[in-house]
């Protein structure tokens, strides 16, 4: 991961950007909805799985490549990011406003429980 972090990091967040970006844009255009529902519905739609990428390069054999390891390393901390993104959700669906100290608050007790 020290590698690749960089590269990683820049993968996870164009991987995590991008498509809720487009979704959030999308489910507002497309289906009428307001920002609130556009936004849960991006962010329960951008998750991936480490599982399935591990998988899929393992049975490549590309585990061990730079590449593999870029992709591995973008799918850990696009799941990092997603720890982030839950509290967000959280605190919006609570108080229709993000509360920076309970989103601190939420990925806190993630991290350590």
């Amino acid at each position: 991961m020290i590698a690749v972090g960089l590269q990683a990091a820049v993968v996870a967040v164009i991987v995590v950007v991008v498509p809720f970006t487009a979704i959030t844009a999308g489910l507002m255009l497309l289906f009428g909805l307001s920002a609130a529902p556009a936004i849960f519905g991006a962010a329960g739609l951008t998750a991936t799985s480490i599982g399935i990428n591990s998988k899929v390069l393992s049975e490549l054999g590309s585990l061990s490549s730079k590449e593999g390891q870029i992709i591995l390393g973008a799918a850990v901390i696009d799941d990092v990011l997603g720890i982030i993104v839950l509290p967000v959700m959280a605190s919006l669906a609570k108080d229709r406003a993000v509360d920076l100290g309970n989103v601190v608050y939420l990925i806190l007790v993630r991290i350590l429980w």
